[in-house]
């Protein structure tokens, strides 16, 4: 499937969510994370540093920062290449332009999530990975990507016996079944007794 995605209205100067009280913007610098091939890790150590909103049901913002850098990521940029555009200039990236992406469902799959725990604070690295669900739901629907790359991840990080990783072993074992945002509330308990 070949995606075509109109970014015209972009202005030409390169720009990331800094924390900075200025307006000027400028292209995200190369980080740790970023030196690794992965556009989601990426943003990730980016919104973890910037504390971006992650709220799925945010009415201020509607994590807006996510919702452009996703929509960046389905146009395969990267945080740290000069074509790297996260802020739209008037313009609200809509849900339905992000969930018929493949290029943002193989990139998320592609991510290593221990990385992102181990560089990202908890529990907010979670909400990332819930957005990253949210966005990609319809292609997880045709193909369980992210349920056969993250629950796999996931599983790792959680006690072996707990509710989650139950959770995670029928997600896994059942093709009928995919990881949803709703399950990384589970997780994060899990995750957070450990």
């Amino acid at each position: 499937m070949t995606e075509r995605v109109d970014d015209s209205d972009w202005g030409s100067d390169n720009v990331i969510a800094t924390g900075e009280s200025s307006h000027r913007q400028t292209r995200a610098q190369p980080t740790k994370t970023m030196t690794s091939n992965n556009a989601f890790a990426a943003i990730c150590c980016l919104a973890s540093s910037n504390k971006w909103c992650w709220d799925l049901y945010c009415t201020t913002c509607g994590h807006s920062d996510f919702r452009n850098a996703f929509f960046q990521i389905s146009l395969g940029r990267h945080p740290s290449r000069e074509d790297w555009k996260p802020k739209t200039r008037g313009r609200r990236i809509d849900a339905e332009q992000l969930r018929d992406s493949s290029t943002l469902h193989r990139v998320l799959a592609e991510a290593v999530l221990s990385t992102i725990a181990a560089e990202c604070r908890f529990p907010d690295y979670l909400g990332y990975l819930g957005l990253g669900l949210f966005y990609t739901t319809t292609c997880e629907l045709q193909e369980p990507l992210l349920t056969n790359s993250w629950g796999g991840q996931l599983l790792e990080l959680i006690p072996p016996e707990s509710l989650s990783a139950h959770l995670l072993a029928d997600r896994l074992s059942q093709t009928a079944t995919r990881l949803t945002w709703e399950d990384l509330n589970t997780i994060e308990s899990d995750i957070g007794c450990n």
